[in-house]
């Protein structure tokens, strides 16, 4: 509890940052916001395991106690004997492991590699390569990144990790990023069932127009935006739309216009 970390980024002892970790999780469960949050709440209360997601958190930063070495892999040890002691199965002490040795990897990744680029994704889910694992990853990712310190969470840090967990779940359960005629095929579905204000043939042609990482990366309900500001501006419009989620630090900007 009285330990500080060397890292000067983080504003508490590594105990304290523990604790504040596990209330990040558990305030989860009442959160209300935006699609990030509502898919964190749900991927937390239907957990299979979340006792190896805890073990993981209490343990993750233990090994700042023996410098000297990387503390992911001496907490990956040490995490090895506890579960051990506590007589869970090989597959259990594994996946606490695995989420202690990868605990920096997903936030890394979503803040410094293109995420609209497949081999990002590909070489990311070489790693993460089992949905249980991501789930607790993205759910421990957020809740540590939270813990650090004041203002260290934000909203674009957010989505740049809900974007890699989307993508990667993807991935994982396609075992390939779906070919560019998959995802249109999915989204005319999707939005000709939940679009009956536009007609079949608009919402075909902007699913058409879009590349691969567009219909990869975002939501159905900006997708629904998006054609009816491509009809406004068919009307004449010129369209300038901002749009910010509820406590963001961000403004979205979005123009559209004939070219």
């Amino acid at each position: 509890m009285n330990l500080i970390p060397y890292d000067p980024s983080h504003d508490h002892t590594v105990g304290q940052h523990t604790l504040y970790i596990v209330q990040n999780l558990e305030e989860l469960l009442t959160l209300t916001g935006d699609e990030e949050t509502t898919t964190m709440r749900t991927l937390y209360s239907e957990l299979p395991h979340p006792e190896q997601l805890m073990m993981a958190v209490f343990l993750h930063d233990a090994g700042k106690a023996h410098p000297g070495r990387a503390h992911s892999l001496v907490g990956e040890e040490m995490a090895e004997v506890v579960c051990r002691r506590f007589g869970w199965s090989e597959q259990a002490t594994a996946n606490v492991c695995f989420l202690i040795r990868n605990h920096l990897y997903m936030a890394e990744v979503s803040r410094k590699r293109d995420l609209d680029i497949e081999q990002t994704i590909r070489d990311f889910v070489q790693v993460v390569d089992d949905i249980d694992r991501l789930n607790m990853l993205y759910l421990l990712t957020y809740a540590d990144t939270k813990a650090v310190g004041d203002g260290v969470w934000t909203q674009v840090k957010g989505r740049y990790l809900y974007d890699l967990w989307w993508k990667a779940t993807s991935m994982l359960n396609e075992e390939e990023v779906p070919e560019p005629e998959k995802l249109q095929t999915r989204a005319r579905k999707r939005l000709a069932k939940d679009l009956s204000q536009y007609t079949t043939a608009e919402i075909d042609e902007h699913i058409q127009a879009m590349p691969p990482s567009y219909l990869l990366g975002q939501s159905f309900e900006k997708m629904a935006m998006h054609i009816g500001w491509v009809r406004r501006v068919r009307q004449g419009d010129t369209v300038v739309e901002f749009h910010e989620e509820s406590g963001a630090t961000y403004t979205e900007l979005t123009v559209c216009t004939l070219d």
